[in-house]
């Protein structure tokens, strides 16, 4: 019969009278996702077929592409990060765990499903996975969700607990616009990943912790707002981070990000690179500086970055548009 923890928000079959394999599981390809501690590891019977990573200050974010060993997969993991897992390719038609040595339970893994591993904890078990897996795993920093709570005035870090299935569509469309940075990475990269990081720490404090944060501070101030802004005005050939425009604004990542949203209504991601596209439109049309340096003169990295992106901004290309100013 099915059996659902309302409390953990973990759902499966009881199979409380059976119990794993103790086959030893052979070595994670993919390890070290990050510096393992004294208490940390990660398995995982796959080879790696294709693996990309972005880091940044607080974490890291992997694309991985794997086929498994055999035929039935196992795992273990218990990393200091928590751990945010995208299942992309591969559903599989069961899936046997155990959480922090607590009882079996046995469910399936579909395709979009989010699985979130708090740090420090324990998750082991087996997946009957079909020969190609590709999975996107966010690692993130506990200091990040402790700078959450601390810019929302919160008095001690919130209890993040466990989900086999998080349910949350809010985070499943962050997860993925990760992974398609990571299948087509770019010069504006780095920030994407951060920014979408952020947002993913303040939803699972503020929608998914035992103590969700309570307060909710408003923007950024105008004056603030206004050295951000000029800050991006003069750095847009170059590159901009989260944490420093963060700096400018003399907070957190995590607290900038939901701020700078309240204020502009766009994420920092989105503002920046609709600047660099206003830019970019007026050298097309003022010069006749070609189209790849116009590309690196408006912060792009090269001329196919800024295509993609003006494409999809001004529905036309550069030249196009170029030629029709």
């Amino acid at each position: 019969m099915w059996k659902r923890d309302e409390h953990d928000g973990l759902s499966g079959w009881d199979m409380g009278h059976r119990s794993l394999a103790p086959a030893p599981l052979p070595p994670d390809d993919t390890a070290p996702l990050v510096p393992a501690g004294p208490d940390e590891f990660r398995q995982f019977g796959a080879a790696v077929v294709l693996k990309r990573t972005g880091t940044w200050a607080g974490g890291k974010a992997v694309l991985l592409d794997r086929q498994p060993h055999s035929q039935r997969t196992e795992f273990k993991h218990c990393l200091t990060a928590h751990a945010v897992v995208l299942h992309l390719e591969g559903a599989n038609a069961q899936t046997v765990f155990r959480y922090d040595g607590g009882s079996q339970i046995a469910g399936g893994s579909t395709l979009g499903q989010v699985t979130f591993i708090p740090g420090s904890h324990e998750f082991q078990g087996w997946s009957d996975y079909p020969a190609r897996i590709r999975h996107v795993i966010l690692l993130l920093d506990p200091k990040m969700i402790d700078a959450e709570v601390d810019d929302a005035g919160g008095a001690e870090a919130p209890e993040l607990p466990f989900y086999f299935d998080l349910n949350d569509g809010v985070i499943a469309s962050r997860m993925r616009a990760l992974q398609v940075e990571l299948d087509n990475p770019g010069p504006l990269g780095r920030l994407c990943i951060d920014s979408l990081s952020s947002e993913i720490a303040i939803r699972l404090v503020r929608h998914h912790s035992a103590k969700p944060e309570q307060q909710h501070r408003g923007g950024l101030s105008p004056r603030r707002l206004r050295m951000v802004r000029d800050y991006i005005e003069a750095n847009l050939p170059n590159e901009i981070t989260l944490s420093d425009i963060a700096a400018i604004a003399g907070v957190s990542s995590a607290h900038f990000c939901r701020a700078f949203h309240k204020s502009t209504g766009v994420s920092s991601h989105q503002y920046i690179v609709r600047r660099r596209i206003e830019l970019a439109k007026g050298l097309l049309a003022d010069s006749k500086m070609p189209i790849a340096e116009v590309a690196l003169a408006a912060g792009f990295g090269n001329q196919s970055h800024l295509t993609k992106h003006f494409r999809c901004m001004v529905g036309t290309t550069p030249r196009r548009f170029r030629n029709d100013a």
